[in-house]
């Protein structure tokens, strides 16, 4: 399923001067970022070997466990953060699929229509949900008769 909703929002969100998708679906878990900060480096077993500062890969999304998310990319030239590497811009989230008790919700291809619908129009009104709705089920569905004759 999350390869189906990126090979969608590549189709359909659009691409960055770099031909990478302007949105794409990814595992909270997976995410590393180049960071500028103060880091104290200890051995496996607990004991301190010394402070560095300077950038470092480190986990994007520390506070988001195992959760997939929409992120949007965003142009360096209109970003600011000192303390990421933006070179070529940044991907930043837009929707973690959670409820409000922070529980997981099911991947959902009607998620990701909704939130480029919304990023892309003026106004998102009830007809345009709606009509979304209904293509994205009946999207899935010709989906998983696909999965099924296979």
């Amino acid at each position: 399923m999350n390869e189906s909703i990126n090979n969608w929002l590549k189709l359909h969100g659009g691409l960055n001067p770099f031909g990478e998708p302007l949105y794409r679906l990814v595992w909270s878990e997976d995410q590393i970022e180049r960071r500028w900060g103060t880091f104290n480096d200890f051995t496996p077993s607990g004991i301190f070997v010394r402070t560095f500062t300077g950038f470092r890969n480190v986990k994007k999304y520390p506070w988001i466990h195992a959760r997939w998310l929409i992120e949007r990319w965003c142009d360096p030239d209109l970003t600011i953060a000192n303390e990421i590497d933006i070179s070529r811009g940044t991907y930043e989230p837009v929707f973690v699929y959670e409820d409000k008790n922070g529980n997981p919700l099911p991947l959902a291809l009607f998620t990701a229509q909704f939130i480029i619908a919304a990023a892309n129009a003026d106004r998102t009104t009830p007809e345009v949900v709606k009509d979304l709705r209904e293509r994205a089920e009946k999207a899935e569905v010709a989906e998983l008769l696909e999965r099924i004759h296979d």
